[in-house]
């Protein structure tokens, strides 16, 4: 593990944390996408997959503003997290289920991520690298952006999902 003394390595390590992170959300984003039933939800997963290859582009520039290259460490969070999603996936629950599943497993990675990147956003400001930050907040936007967007597609999937058991109650 890398040693902190100062605010700069703390921010290090937590771009390296970050870099990490978005490496292996490009790992499990894929199998997500391939796992769930609502097209909607598909193409909101396969977006915020090229997004993450964004993201990791601008980690790398911030990296090499700072004239260093990432440290390569593990992010045990996201370690766990993927594990955490890659059993989500095997689960067997009918298709709604599943996606609402995969859709509050993939709200935590966001929120891990918007965590990160807000603390990065804020050591880059105090340290004076403006750039950085605002290459920093750009990313930090785009991740509450699709945290927000998961959540509306959750409310909408529950939603019309109750209207319809609600309606078919009625029916009988």
């Amino acid at each position: 593990m890398h040693k902190i003394t100062t605010l700069n390595d703390l921010y290090i390590q937590e771009l390296s944390n970050l870099y990490n992170a978005e490496e292996r959300i490009l790992k499990i984003l894929p199998l997500m996408a391939a796992n769930v039933y609502s097209a909607e939800l598909k193409e909101t997963l396969e977006n915020h997959f090229e997004q993450t290859q964004l993201h990791l582009e601008r980690l790398e520039k911030v990296f090499r503003n700072k004239g260093i290259n990432p440290l390569r460490r593990k992010c045990a969070v996201m370690e766990g997290l993927v594990e955490e999603g890659k059993s989500v996936l095997r689960t067997s629950a009918e298709p709604l289920i599943k996606d609402i599943a995969i859709i509050s497993h993939t709200k935590k990675i966001e929120h891990y991520e918007i965590a990160g990147y807000g603390c990065a956003v804020a050591q880059a400001k105090v340290l004076g690298e403006f750039e950085n930050q605002d290459i920093l907040q750009a990313t930090l936007d785009e991740e509450i952006e699709s945290e927000e967007i998961l959540t509306e597609i959750a409310e909408d999937t529950l939603t019309n999902n109750a209207i319809e058991e609600w309606e078919e109650e009625q029916v009988l």
